[in-house]
C-alpha cells in the first residue's frame, strides 16, 4: 500500500486571532465528504491514529500524519473550543497515485506505462556462450536457443537453391518430385522456293512429358509479295518439335529463311 505525508509535520497552526491553536484538533475526512478517514503514524501504515489528531502546546500536530495513497483527504482544523479555523479539501498523493513507487519485486525492474510506475519482469538477452549457429526462439512462455534454419545452397552458374537459370532454360521445384522446366531458343526454317517450309527442333534437355510449345516469327521479308507464313506446330514429342510455315497460296513462295523464336513448358525428372 502506498503512503504519503498528508500534512507538513513542522507546520504550526494558529487560531482565528493568530495565537497558537494549542489544544485544538485536526480532523480528517474522505475528500469532498464528512466521512471520517483514518490517518497513520508511520509510513508502513501500521499505526492507525484514527481520524482525529491533537494539536500540542507548540501549535503542531502531536503525531506524524501519513495517509493511504489510494485516498484523497479533507482536513478541518479546529480550535480548542471547537471553532473551525480552516478547511482544506482534496489532499492526495503528490503527483497522483500513478507517481507512487510500487514495492520492489525480486527479478523485476521499475518501468512505466506512461502514466503509472510499474514493476515488470526483466527480459534479458540469452547468454550466447556455446550457442553457435543458433537463433533465439520461443516456446510461447520462455525464450530459448534453437538451431538456425538451413540456408538454400549458394548457387553457381545461375543456380540458387532449387532454381536453375541458363541462357536457354529455367527449372525449379520445391525440393521433391518433378521439376517444372522452361526451355527456349531461336532458329530459322530454310528458304524453300515454294509456299511452305519447316524446321525440326531438338530439345537440348528432353522433357519427361510432352511439353507445350509456342513460336513466333521474328522477320517479315521471306515470301514474295510480302506475304507472311501461317505458323503451325507439328509432331511435338518429349525430345523436340517441328514448326511449319505456309503462305497458303500457290504462287507466293518462301525465298528467304524464316527466323523464329520458340519456348516450351513442361516437366523433367528431378
Amino acid at each position: 500500500m502506498t503512503a504519503f505525508r498528508v500534512l507538513d509535520p513542522f507546520q504550526a497552526y494558529t487560531d482565528l486571532n493568530g495565537a497558537l491553536a494549542a489544544g485544538g484538533t485536526l480532523h480528517f475526512y474522505e475528500a469532498g465528504t464528512t466521512t471520517d478517514a483514518d490517518v497513520y503514524g508511520d509510513e508502513e501504515l501500521s499505526v492507525n491514529n484514527g481520524a482525529t489528531i491533537a494539536i500540542g502546546t507548540d501549535g503542531r500536530a502531536v503525531d506524524d500524519i501519513w495517509g493511504d495513497g489510494t485516498l484523497s483527504y479533507r482536513c478541518r482544523v479546529y480550535a480548542s473550543d471547537g471553532t473551525l479555523i480552516r478547511d482544506r479539501d482534496n489532499i492526495g498523493l503528490p503527483g497522483g497515485t500513478g507517481n507512487a513507487l510500487p514495492a520492489m519485486v525480486s527479478g523485476e525492474f521499475l518501468t512505466s506505462d506512461g502514466s503509472n510506475w510499474l514493476m515488470a519482469a526483466i527480459r534479458q538477452m540469452l547468454d550466447p556462450t556455446g550457442q553457435a549457429n543458433k537463433v533465439v526462439g520461443s516456446d510461447g512462455t520462455n525464450s530459448l536457443w534453437v538451431a538456425k534454419p538451413a540456408d538454400g545452397a549458394a548457387g553457381t552458374n545461375g543456380t540458387n537453391a532449387n532454381v536453375t537459370v541458363t541462357p536457354t532454360s529455367v527449372k525449379w521445384n520445391n525440393g521433391s518430385g518433378d521439376l517444372f522446366f522452361i526451355e527456349m531458343g531461336s532458329d530459322a526454317a530454310p528458304a524453300s522456293g515454294i509456299p511452305s517450309t519447316s524446321k525440326a527442333i531438338t530439345f537440348a534437355t528432353p522433357f519427361k512429358t510432352t511439353p507445350r510449345v509456342f513460336t513466333t516469327t521474328t522477320g517479315n521479308s521471306y515470301a514474295t509479295d510480302g506475304k507472311l507464313g501461317i505458323t503451325a506446330i507439328t509432331a511435338v514429342t518429349t525430345t523436340g518439335f517441328t514448326v511449319s510455315f505456309d503462305t497458303n497460296t500457290t504462287t507466293d513462295n518462301i525465298f528467304a529463311d524464316v527466323p523464329f523464336d520458340w519456348i516450351a513448358f513442361g516437366t523433367i525428372a528431378a
